[in-house]
């Protein structure tokens, strides 16, 4: 097998890894997956001529909706290397697959039973049959023996658009593409277009279906319709830019940079009428091809906000496109090789560097979004938002940890593009300038060459030295420096700053002579560099949205510890999602009244159960017999698995367990302090991970409670440590937002806990701590106990160093 076939079995092996790797073991998304099923089962007969499709896989078990998806995604990945490498070249064709198996909308679309795999190889199928169709031969035009050849290969691939996708979104956006990019006028010869019969029967048949698909627009029906591939609906159509910022964040981190790279491919430099270009880029082929893919997109777009307006949804169909055209474009890159420079060949670069800083710029968007809304990349699903459980972007976001294995992809991609489009990769000899005598443009060598440069360097370094022990000493031995403030903060990150800026400034100088090394495989390097955010997104987001999503996981330990006789309870759980993994009997939504009294009885009972009952269940078997609900499963909040009795080997995760005790702890700060209500405030402690609070540090505030009676108003606790730089505010639910105060009972000894950051510019000092409970802008008075005139508890003096 010679290299070229290795690399091209490795792709593929990579592009059906990601597609289907995490689908093993996975369960369906509740209730995303389950009510669409749910659908199919009740109809009996399918709607739509793809629901047939469903409907049988369905009849081999319900998860195997899946495989129909994943099957669609397979065919859209060989359509798509297959294009590729019949329009440009067998390279092109793997920078193609790697591009589009490492974006979240294929990901996800393949990987889920709703998914619109099947639509988006439709419409890809039926377009590259009409382009093919009206390929012009030696005189310039398409013939009618051209078209007798191409004329099965249409027929059926319009067929196949049409039931899956409908006229509207399966077949009129790559017919349109296809008569706009062989346009005769393109080319120069708008004359004779009118006499060339396979390019007139085109027009005449896009005139026709479009008659026939604003007829059916007209008609407004609820009725299934081929034409449109949905029935009108009464939901409100979305904003026109939301298919935008779909296709935006499903296709990251292609999305930031490709664009710009087609846009230069197709008109960044002046193009000869025939071959390849004078720089050594694309063949006329190419960017006919490059043409007709961007020509697709928008199509498919425009056909798409028509759809989702009124008919149904749907997400940004002409992924495949974008991929192949964003592959094209990046070997138009990497034909232009040294002695060019950047993406410009002769031209200096600026270009090139343009484009870096556009993409990077656009990198940093997604980047931001997908921070702050981790969710937003499951828009490429065609679903609705408000379809998603609530909670879905904690969900997706995790933890640090997991937003860090998110972004360093992206920051990496967004490094490797920057230095390929926008990197100086030419490759004259080199000069000996010190044996010239010439100067050394390098600002490095001109600063050392002067003796005045040479001793503002030297009093840098010493700066940066005083500086980074003053950072080390705040950082190992905080009580050594006469200050307590932000500047040994500041100091701490210099001390490491400079060295990381170094390692950071070497590591790329040694990536851009790697680069160099190979200019003509830039493309590739760049394809590939895709591939480790698809991995997150296949390997990490997608199974830990299984475990979170889908009941399976759960109801799998149900049947693990169940004896075969506890009954079981329901409260607020999706039935059909319930029955399809397990044949257990469970009893949806019981009595309240006698669930209670179950709950504190002798025999086992099962619940699943929100998080959002897991107060109300708690407080019931609490207040009856002073222990928790046990908690065997809480990995999807919207199904916990809990039962009222202990079983061996088994560990509680209830989150209220250690916050509720039924004796008085151990306090390291007493406070006797009473509120209207019954609230008592016993006392506090506070812990800092260096034993002081210091400047633009975290420390965490624990309160002692406690409370005489049962009080049926929800209140939330503020705390304020104000001293000589201003106020620290820590206003909080209680108990992490978990068990609020209408569940606090009698005898109950609650701990509550709040981290805190101390922002960088408060001074050292004494800084008072004052509690108190509130509800919108009232406060609970504070009857006993040291108190001020604003009803908060004096609860006692806290440094800052």
């Amino acid at each position: 097998m010679n290299r070229a076939s290795t690399i091209t079995l490795f792709s593929a092996l990579v592009a059906t890894a990601l597609s289907s790797g995490a689908l093993v073991g996975a369960g369906l998304w509740d209730p995303v997956e389950i009510e669409p099923i749910a659908r199919l089962l009740a109809e009996g007969e399918a709607t739509r001529p793809l629901d047939r499709l469903f409907v049988g896989a369905l009849a081999f078990g319900e998860e195997k909706i899946r495989w129909i998806s994943l099957l669609f995604g397979f065919f859209t990945l060989a359509l798509t290397f297959g294009t590729t490498a019949f329009l440009s070249d067998r390279r092109s064709a793997l920078y193609a697959l790697i591009l589009l198996s490492s974006t979240p909308l294929f990901l996800l679309n393949a990987r889920l039973g709703i998914g619109a795999m099947p639509a988006i190889f439709a419409q890809h199928l039926s377009a590259f049959a009409f382009y093919l169709a009206l390929a012009p031969q030696r005189d310039g035009r398409a013939t009618l023996k051209s078209l007798k050849t191409s004329l099965p290969l249409v027929a059926l691939s319009a067929w196949i658009s049409v039931s899956i996708a409908g006229v509207l979104l399966g077949l009129l956006p790559g017919l349109i593409a296809a008569l706009i990019s062989r346009s005769p006028w393109i080319e120069g010869r708008g004359a004779g277009a009118l006499r060339n019969p396979v390019y007139v029967g085109a027009i005449a048949l896009t005139l026709v279906l479009s008659a026939f698909l604003l007829r059916a627009i007209f008609q407004d029906s609820p009725e299934f319709s081929l034409w449109l591939g949905g029935g009108a609906m009464g939901d409100a159509p979305p904003a026109f830019h939301r298919l935008v910022e779909r296709a935006f964040h499903g296709l990251l981190p292609i999305s930031a940079f490709v664009p710009a790279l087609i846009g230069f491919a197709l008109f960044g430099a002046d193009r000869p009428n025939d071959g390849r270009d004078e720089e050594g880029g694309l063949s006329k082929e190419e960017r006919d091809a490059a043409r007709f893919m961007c020509l697709l997109g928008a199509a498919s777009y425009l056909s798409a906000t028509i759809y989702e307006a009124r008919y149904g949804v749907t997400t940004f169909v002409a992924a495949p496109a974008v991929a192949i055209a964003g592959a094209i474009a990046l070997r138009d890159l990497e034909r232009r090789p040294a002695p060019g420079h950047g993406v410009d060949g002769g031209n200096g670069g600026e270009k090139g560097r343009l484009i870096a800083l556009s993409g990077l710029l656009l990198l940093g968007l997604g980047l931001r979004d997908l921070f702050l809304f981790p969710e937003s990349f499951i828009g490429s699903l065609p679903l609705r938002a408000e379809a998603l459980p609530e909670g879905l972007s904690e969900t997706i976001g995790g933890g640090p940890t997991q937003k860090l294995l998110l972004g360093l992809p992206l920051i990496a991609f967004g490094v490797l593009a920057s230095i390929i489009i926008g990197g100086n990769f030419s490759a004259g000899p080199t000069r000996d300038r010190r044996a010239s005598g010439e100067e050394d443009p390098r600002p490095r060598f001109r600063l050392l060459a002067s003796p005045r440069g040479r001793r503002w360097l030297a009093l840098g370094l010493i700066a940066y030295f005083l500086v980074a022990i003053a950072g080390l000493l705040h950082t190992l031995i905080p009580t050594a420096l006469p200050f307590r403030s932000i500047v040994g903060l500041v100091a701490s990150v210099t001390a490491l700053a400079l060295p990381l800026a170094l390692v950071a400034c070497a590591a790329l100088l040694a990536l851009h002579r790697l680069i160099a090394r190979v200019p003509n495989q830039r493309g590739g390097l760049l394809a590939f560099g895709a591939l480790p955010f698809g991995l997150c997104i296949a390997f990490l987001v997608l199974p830990n949205l299984d475990a979170q999503l889908s009941p399976k996981e759960t109801l799998a330990l149900l049947e693990e510890v169940h004896d075969g006789s506890a009954p079981i309870y329901a409260l607020d759980q999706n039935a059909k999602a319930l029955s399809a993994y397990t044949a257990l009997e469970i009893e949806p939504d019981p009595a309240m009244a006698s669930l209670h009294r179950a709950l504190a009885g002798k025999d086992r009972l099962y619940l699943l159960f929100p998080r959002a009952r897991l107060a109300e269940l708690n407080r019931e078997i609490w207040s009856r017999t002073r222990r928790h609900l046990e908690v065997l499963s809480d990995a999807n909040p919207n199904t916990i698995l809990a039962t009222n009795l202990p079983i061996e080997g088994r560990k509680n995760r209830n989150p209220l367990a250690p916050l509720i005790l039924d004796e008085r702890p151990e306090i390291e700060h007493p406070v006797k302090a009473r509120f209207r209500g019954g609230y008592e405030l016993l006392g506090y402690a506070i812990e800092s991970p260096r034993g002081a609070l210091e400047a633009g540090r975290k420390f965490t505030v624990r309160l002692y409670w406690t409370t005489s009676r049962r009080d049926t108003r929800n209140y939330e606790i503020f705390v304020h440590l104000d001293g000589p730089t201003g106020r620290m505010h820590g206003d909080h639910p209680p108990l992490r937002g978990l068990y609020e105060t209408r569940y606090w009972g009698p005898g109950d000894f609650l701990i509550d806990e709040r981290e805190i950051r101390v922002p960088g510019h408060f001074a050292p000092g004494k800084y008072t701590l004052h509690v108190g409970l509130y509800r919108g802008k009232e406060r609970v008075e504070v009857f006993e106990g040291p108190k001020d005139e604003n009803d908060r508890v004096i609860a006692g003096e806290v440094e800052l160093r």
